[in-house]
């Protein structure tokens, strides 16, 4: 029998919410849009200067990784409710057997359905468009200039399926989750140190052996702030000594601005977290901070019913948001446009970057619930039948996701690995609905 639901932490929730809109925000400005002679007109947008530094501040992904570690150790209670417990007392995560199993089925349920419909659209739109004939139309798309119908396909579909980075780092830290939640509560800070000086020669070895190593920090870094997460459910940061969180918080800052201005890591905040840095990490040491000074402070320790309500509805949409946030763009900036050819002097406005955002809001905030219908859908609620099956779903999802990353989602015997990322996510989703239950898995 699973235990009670904990209280929600309100404070956790928003920042959650919080992050995934700041991420909606960054790609409403990714593009440049413009009108050149009625002709629409998209370039990457670089930002520099004093922007490269304020964007330290809005990055807001790795708080999401913290929130991630804080309902991963929520959902694993140590044994003592006042010190972390002894290898004598291991903690009650599910680690074994049935309870790992169940652990995976359910976390890779949550995901099934809506990778399961974001990866049929984007295949169906990419295949057709990679077996069509003739000579493609130039599109407004940095650099597909010249490209065929396959490579155009190609191109599109990997850096539209660029997104899923996401989705496949947090499937890993789903599957890593119980073994870190146990190693925190047996070592603390050691296994926080261990991570970061991991992370620390990936980043060294990406410099002076091979940028390859810096791969490694896709898992590191972003288990590193799952782990703070961890370390702030268990009280860190926000009990014990006030002054704890303050010097956190001012290491990490000073950490950052050390990598940064002594050890050559980038300005931009962006370049550091893809792949992720050690200064992502310090980031998230920060944000956690923060977060320990608004939890003593008060803030959000009790809200109103209506808003814990709203909270509960965005953070269930936020997978939908995030898979579908660059089609509810595209939809948006198509519209502006369409208003700005009809009305030429309401041009510079209707394009503009507040223009973007705004409409790109209004369209997700339309087209996200039904997209949510439809994932529902697809994915019944209730346990794997067996253990075996929530597990194999799990890997398959996983290994499926991992592939289209990198590879986009044209199904095409000439890009073996894209189909085999297609079929693979397809499979998982069969399986986790053939193979549904009402009651939990039995061991």
């Amino acid at each position: 029998m699973e235990s009670p639901t904990p209280p929600r932490d309100h404070l956790i929730d928003a920042a959650r919410i919080l992050s995934v809109l700041a991420v909606v925000v960054y790609h409403c400005l990714f593009f440049e849009v413009s009108l050149v002679g009625g002709e629409l007109v998209v370039t990457r947008w670089i930002p520099g200067g004093g922007l490269l530094v304020a964007g330290w501040f809005v990055m807001l992904l790795p708080v999401f990784f913290v929130a991630g570690g804080f309902a991963h150790a929520t959902a694993s209670p140590p044994s003592s409710a006042t010190s972390p417990p002894s290898s004598a007392t291991p903690p009650t995560t599910p680690t074994r057997g049935a309870g790992l199993a169940h652990h995976l089925a359910r976390r890779g349920r949550r995901l099934a359905g809506p990778l399961a419909l974001f990866v049929t659209a984007l295949a169906a739109v990419s295949t057709v468009a990679a077996w069509l004939p003739g000579t493609p139309p130039e599109i407004p798309y940095p650099g597909t200039t010249g490209l065929g119908w396959l490579e155009l396909a190609t191109t599109v579909s990997r850096d539209y399926a660029d997104f899923l980075w996401f989705i496949t780092v947090y499937l890993v830290l789903v599957m890593l989750a119980p073994l870190m939640v146990r190693a925190h509560d047996r070592w603390g800070l050691r296994a926080l140190a261990a991570l970061a000086v991991a992370a620390a020669v990936a980043d060294w070895l990406a410099v002076d052996v091979d940028p390859r190593f810096r791969a490694a920090n896709w898992v590191l870094v972003w288990l590193l702030c799952h782990q703070f997460g961890v370390a702030y459910q268990r009280g860190w940061f926000r009990r014990g000594p006030g002054w704890v969180p303050w010097v956190t918080l001012t290491t990490a800052a000073a950490g950052v601005v050390v990598l940064v201005t002594v050890a050559g890591y980038p300005l931009s905040p962006i370049a550091n977290y893809y792949p992720p840095t050690l200064a992502i990490a310090l980031l998230a040491l920060a944000q956690a901070s923060v977060l320990g000074l608004l939890h003593r402070a008060g803030v959000m320790r009790d809200v109103a019913p209506r808003t814990a309500r709203r909270f509960g509805i965005l953070g269930a949409h936020l997978v939908t948001v995030y898979l579908w946030q660059a089609a509810c763009i595209i939809l948006a900036i198509l519209g502006l446009t369409s208003v700005a050819r009809l009305l030429p002097a309401l041009a510079p406005y209707a394009v503009s970057r507040v223009a973007v955002v705004v409409a790109s809001f209004a369209v997700i905030v339309a087209v996200v619930p039904w997209i949510a219908r439809v994932e529902r859908r697809l994915m019944p609620e209730g346990a794997a039948r067996s253990a075996r099956f929530g597990v194999a779903g799990f890997a398959l999802l996983l290994a499926g996701t991992a592939l289209l990353w990198q590879n986009g989602a044209v199904v095409h015997p000439e890009r073996p690995w894209s189909t085999a990322g297609v079929l693979l996510v397809w499979t998982a989703a069969v399986i986790r609905h053939g193979q549904t239950r009402t009651r939990s898995i039995q061991e």
